[in-house]
C-alpha cells in the first residue's frame, strides 16, 4: 500500500472514531449517563417506555464491563470505545464489500442516482414516504436491515442483538462517517486485504502513544490493561508470507516427501494465539485453498472446510476478532465470485474468539450449579473455568484452563468405561470395542458431552432472556458460551501455530499475564510478552 494512502486511513479513521465517541456520548445523556459526573437516576428522567428498557440494558451492559475490574468512569469509556469501533468495523465492511463488487453500492453516492447510493435510490423507490420522513432519507434504516441480513452468513461482527448495539449512531454522525469513509479514501486503497489491519492499528493509535509516553517519558510502570494498545501492530506482508511458507508451506512438504506421516487436509489445524486483525490467517486461507485444489476438493466447498477445520484464532482485543471474522467472510466471498457463486446459502462457520471474557455470578451462577447438581463433571468444570477465567481479559491465550481440566476429563471417560465395560460384560458380549485413545480422544469426548450440556442449559437461558428483554441473562449466558468456545479451542491440538506475539517488558514478580513463569527457563526479572508466548507454546 502507498504511503499516501496509509497516512489517508490514519487520518480519516482517527476523525471518525472522535465523530462516533462524541455522538455515542451525547446519546448517553439522555439517559442520565455522563462521563465524570454521577449519573442520573431513571426517576429524574423524562423516558418513554421504549427508551426505559434502553436505559436498564445500558446499565447493565456497563456495569459487566466494571465486573471485569474496571471503575465506572473506565467502564464508560470502554463501552463508547467498544459501541465506536463495532460501528465503524461494520461501516467498513460495507465499504469494502461494495468497492470489490461483493454487494450494490449502499454507501458512495453518485449523481446519476440523485446524488445517493444504487441501493439507498432503490430503497428511496419503495419507501418513498417513510424515507421523507426521516433526517437521512431512510439510509441508517436500509444500513441496518444490511447488518442483519449479513448476520445471517457471519455473526460475530454484525450480531445487532448483542450489548454495542443497544444504542448506535445518530443519523448525522452516520452521514458524516459514510462521507469521510467514501471520499478520504481512494478505492484502490479498500481494495487490498491489507486495510483491515491499518484500519485496526490506527484506531489504537492514540492509546498506543499515551501507553508509551507513561512508559518512556513518565517511567510509570505498564500495565497489563495497557497490553492490546501497545502491542497491536500490523505485521508486514513479507514477514507473514515467509513465516507462513515455512511452517504450513513446509508441513506440506513433509507430508507429500513422507518425511512426516500424511493427514487428510481437513484435518490439518493451524493457530494464531495472537491474530490481531487476521493477516496470518488469510496469508494461510490461501495456502490452504491452493492445497485444497490440488487435491481435486469441489472449489465451492473449499472455503467453507478453510474456515470450518483448518484456521482457528484468539485474541484479547474484541475489535481484532471482529476484523479477522470479516476479512475472512470477504476472502470466502471472493473466491465464490471467482467460481461464478454470488450467494452464500449456509450459514459460515469461524474457529475465531476473543478471549476477553467476563464471567458473571450471583444468583445466576448458582442457578446454573443447580440445574447440574447430580452431574459432578460439570459442576466441577464450572468451578475450574471461573477460577481460571478470571484474568482472561488480560492474559487472553495465555491462560492455561486445560491443565486441570484435561484430569477432570480422564476421571469422566474412565468412569463411562467402566461403566461400558460393566454392562457389556453382564450382556455376554465379550470384549470391550473402540477403547478410547487416552493420548488423543479422551478429553475431547468428554468436553464435547459436557459442553454440549452447558451449552444447551445456556442456550435456553439466552433466548428466554431475549424474550424477556432481559439484557443481564443475555449477557451471563453469552459470556459463558464464548468461553466453552475459548475452552473447545485451547483443548484442541494443532500441526501448526503462527503468530507475532506481543512484545513488551512487564514484571513477572506482579504481572498477572506473565505470572507463573518458571525462573528455570528464564532468570531475569523482566520478560516479554513474547518469551512467555514462546514458553506456553513449547
Amino acid at each position: 500500500m502507498k504511503p499516501e494512502q496509509k497516512k489517508a486511513i490514519n487520518r480519516t479513521i482517527l476523525k471518525c472514531r472522535k465523530i462516533l465517541e462524541q455522538d455515542i456520548e451525547n446519546q448517553l445523556i439522555t439517559y442520565g449517563i455522563l462521563l465524570g459526573e454521577p449519573w442520573i437516576e431513571k426517576d429524574k428522567l423524562s423516558l418513554s417506555d421504549e427508551q426505559e428498557q434502553i436505559y436498564k440494558d445500558l446499565r447493565d451492559a456497563i456495569g459487566k464491563e466494571m465486573k471485569g475490574g474496571l471503575s465506572e468512569k473506565e467502564a464508560l469509556i470502554s463501552y463508547i470505545r467498544e459501541v465506536t469501533y463495532t460501528y465503524l468495523n461494520r461501516i467498513a465492511a460495507l465499504r469494502v464489500m461494495e468497492v470489490r463488487g461483493l454487494m450494490e453500492e449502499v454507501l458512495i453516492q453518485r449523481e446519476e442516482y440523485g446524488n445517493r447510493s444504487y441501493g439507498h435510490r432503490n430503497f428511496f423507490e419503495v419507501a418513498r414516504e417513510y424515507c421523507k420522513s426521516q433526517s437521512d432519507e431512510g439510509l441508517s434504516y436500509l444500513i441496518s436491515l444490511l447488518f442483519n441480513e449479513i448476520s445471517s452468513d457471519i455473526g460475530l461482527l454484525f450480531n445487532t442483538e448483542d450489548e454495542y448495539s443497544i444504542i448506535g449512531p445518530s443519523n448525522q454522525a452516520l452521514l458524516e462517517i459514510i462521507q469521510s469513509l467514501t471520499t478520504e479514501i481512494d478505492e484502490e486503497a479498500w481494495q487490498q486485504d491489507e486495510i483491515i489491519g491499518w484500519i485496526y492499528q490506527y484506531f489504537n493509535e492514540e492509546e498506543k502513544d499515551d501507553v508509551f509516553d507513561r512508559l518512556y517519558n513518565k517511567k510509570e510502570k505498564i500495565k497489563s490493561i495497557d497490553i492490546p494498545a501497545a502491542t497491536q501492530l500490523f505485521t508486514p506482508d513479507w514477514i507473514v508470507e515467509w513465516i507462513i511458507d515455512n511452517s504450513l508451506g513446509k508441513l506440506r512438504e513433509e507430508m507429500i516427501s513422507g518425511e512426516r506421516e500424511r493427514k487428510k487436509l481437513e484435518e490439518i489445524k493451524l493457530l494464531d494465539p495472537a491474530c490481531g486483525s487476521g493477516h496470518f490467517l488469510v496469508k494461510a486461507y490461501d495456502l490452504f485453498y491452493q492445497y485444497y485444489v490440488e487435491e481435486g476438493y469441489p472449489k465451492e466447498q473449499i472455503p467453507f472446510l478453510i474456515l470450518k477445520h483448518n484456521l482457528y484464532g484468539i485474541d484479547i482485543d474484541a475489535r481484532a476478532v471482529q476484523l479477522t471474522a470479516l476479512i475472512l467472510y470477504i476472502k470466502v466471498l471472493v473466491t465464490l465470485k471467482q467460481i461464478g457463486i454470488n450467494e452464500i446459502k449456509n450459514h459460515i462457520t469461524v474457529n475465531l474468539v476473543c478471549a476477553d471474557v467476563v464471567l458473571l455470578n450471583g444468583n445466576r451462577l448458582a442457578t446454573m450449579k443447580k440445574e447440574f447438581e447430580k452431574n459432578q463433571t460439570v459442576l466441577k468444570m464450572i468451578d475450574i473455568m471461573y477460577e481460571e477465567f478470571k484474568d482472561t481479559r488480560i492474559k487472553g491465550s495465555l491462560i492455561q484452563p486445560e491443565k486441570r481440566l484435561k484430569p477432570l476429563f480422564e476421571e469422566d471417560v474412565l468412569k463411562r468405561q467402566k461403566k461400558l465395560k460393566s454392562k457389556k460384560k453382564k450382556e455376554d458380549l465379550g470384549l470391550f470395542e473402540g477403547q478410547i485413545d487416552f493420548e488423543e480422544e479422551q478429553d475431547r469426548l468428554s468436553l464435547l458431552q459436557s459442553e454440549k450440556e452447558l451449552t444447551k442449559y445456556l442456550e435456553h437461558v439466552h433466548n428466554n432472556a431475549i424474550r424477556n428483554n432481559d439484557i443481564n441473562n443475555q449477557l451471563f449466558a453469552n459470556e459463558a458460551k464464548k468461553s466453552l468456545t475459548v475452552l473447545n479451542i485451547f483443548l484442541q491440538k494443532y500441526d501448526v501455530v503462527v503468530t507475532n506475539p506481543p512484545s513488551i517488558n512487564v514484571d513477572i514478580s506482579t504481572d498477572v499475564a506473565v505470572s507463573g513463569v518458571s525462573k528455570k527457563y528464564f532468570s531475569t526479572k523482566f520478560l516479554t510478552l513474547f518469551l512467555k508466548y514462546v514458553y506456553i507454546l513449547h
